[in-house]
């Protein structure tokens, strides 16, 4: 009988040595160096004009990464484009701290994670300054800013002077020109400009012109077709108004809100109005007199009709404020109501401005 034979591995494989498997390290760099160098692809940030924004700590880039994938599919929901890239890379960066526990932002966790230095404390995370402000909610930001309203009446504004009465002062225009109202239009966006909010531009710039005295420039350039960056294609254009015209104190980006009627919708004598939202952005560093303006513009519709405003929005955009220091987006009424709706509002509008026009500038001459 044949013995069974059996095969070994040489000696030298036998007692051969396993290689103990290197650490990650370089999968590590790799990923840092990609992260690194798509981030600068996208942006190169100016860190010294966003410190108070680059001191926060990171915990919302899934939000700030659907918003982007949402703006890129979806016409409208696009971000503005000063912001965009900044809000991407952000968000890259805001990615990685989460998956790896190291900010690209601070040297330290990058030395801490490949060191092994040990846990670094945590700083407090900044909140923003402002929050949304409603009717009835402001009352201690208001109070700084309460100058006694000399009196108004229809017809010109008392202290306009001669040269501000020839000269446009007033600068409005509509980022999305083709926002409209779906009972009146049957759409929500339609070219049609006496069915969008380039009807609300017109009789508002009227009605400053004809009762008040004003002289108005109703920039009705189309930005939105398509939808996708019009703040990014309204700037230049705005930017050469206010270089031709510097004597301007007021810029109204007149927009319609895309909530709910009954978040759009007053009643006055029975009859539906389209309410009035102010929009600040604050993703500059001079939205503070926007702000003011705002609250002041705020104060004098209430006062005008109670329960007509939605109050102050700010948000961390620029919405292209940083143009002028006296910048407001206004959203009159929503998708949901008509447009005869959103008109009753504009006298009212109309006359807030006209007011508080008349506090913050020709009180100050």
């Amino acid at each position: 009988m044949r013995g069974r034979v059996t095969w070994c591995k040489p000696a030298s494989q036998r007692y051969k040595k396993k290689r103990t498997q290197p650490a990650n390290v370089p999968a590590l760099l790799l990923l840092v160096g990609l992260i690194i160098i798509v981030g600068l692809k996208l942006v190169a940030v100016d860190f010294s004009s966003n410190q108070a924004h680059s001191k926060r700590l990171p915990g919302n880039w899934p939000v700030t990464i659907l918003q982007k994938a949402l703006g890129d599919a979806i016409p409208g929901l696009e971000y503005p484009p000063v912001i965009e890239k900044q809000a991407v890379y952000k968000s890259t960066l805001d990615a990685f701290y989460s998956i790896t526990g190291s900010d690209l932002r601070d040297p330290r966790t990058i030395l801490s994670f490949e060191l092994g230095a040990g846990t670094l404390v945590s700083l407090p995370v900044v909140s923003s300054p402002y929050p949304v402000l409603l009717p009835g909610e402001q009352e201690d930001l208001n109070r700084s800013y309460r100058p006694a309203s000399p009196g108004l009446e229809s017809g010109t504004v008392p202290g306009l002077t001669d040269e501000q009465g020839t000269k446009p002062v007033i600068l409005i225009y509509h980022t999305h020109i083709t926002e409209s109202f779906l009972p009146s239009s049957q759409v929500l966006f339609s070219e049609n400009m006496d069915l969008s909010v380039c009807r609300l531009g017109k009789e508002l710039a009227r009605l400053l012109q004809d009762q008040y005295g004003f002289t108005v420039i109703h920039h009705q350039q189309v930005f939105d077709q398509p939808r996708r960056f019009a703040y990014e294609k309204a700037r230049p254009a705005i930017e050469s108004l206010l270089q031709s015209h510097e004597q301007i104190h007021l810029v109204l980006d007149i927009h319609r809100d895309g909530v709910s009627r009954s978040s759009t919708t007053a009643e006055l004598g029975g009859s539906p109005l389209g309410k009035i939202l102010f929009v600040i952005g604050s993703l500059h560093q001079e939205f503070s007199s926007n702000l003011k303006f705002s609250l002041r513009l705020q104060q004098e519709l209430e006062a005008l009709i109670p329960g007509l405003s939605r109050g102050i929005r700010q948000q961390n955009f620029v919405y292209n404020q940083d143009l002028h220091p006296y910048s407001v987006l206004v959203e009159i009424g929503g998708h949901e109501n008509s447009i005869e709706e959103a008109l009753s509002s504009v006298p009212y509008l109309a006359e807030a401005v006209a007011r508080a026009y008349l506090v913050f500038f020709e009180t100050r001459e």
